[in-house]
């Protein structure tokens, strides 16, 4: 499973409003391996890094199992993707390794998960409506 960033985010933030729904997706999804691109990961340190606890964060993240996609885009198909979906860069980055990967697309970001869905991919979780 490709992870977004706001998924990150969710899951190391108790507080945040998508906390319980990104904790869901590790429970729903224990047989498939977690994935994040490099840049979609230094995405969702920023808070952390900060805050001085950018080093932990990463061990958390290690501990779950998560495993980074060191980047190798083509950017010519990141640009196809873009002016496809009309996504943000950060957001094609992600779909583009689901993509290429075939694998699920975990977002909160309900245009993530709708261009997702139009490919053919499975997001988690469902968008709402």
């Amino acid at each position: 499973m490709i992870l977004d960033a706001n998924v990150v985010i969710a899951l190391l933030n108790p507080e945040d409003a998508h906390h319980s729904r990104a904790a869901g997706l590790l429970v729903e999804v224990p047989e498939e391996d977690l994935h994040i691109p490099a840049v979609t990961l230094g995405e969702a340190l920023v808070w952390h890094v900060r805050a001085g606890t950018g080093e932990r964060a990463l061990e958390v993240l290690e501990d779950l199992g998560l495993s980074v996609i060191e980047s190798q885009e083509d950017p010519l198909e990141l640009a196809r993707v873009r002016a496809e979906s009309g996504l943000r860069m950060p957001d094609c980055i992600v779909l583009h390794h689901a993509l290429t990967r075939g694998e699920a697309l975990a977002t909160m970001d309900e245009r993530l998960a709708r261009a997702g869905l139009e490919r053919g991919l499975r997001a988690l979780p469902r968008p709402r409506g």
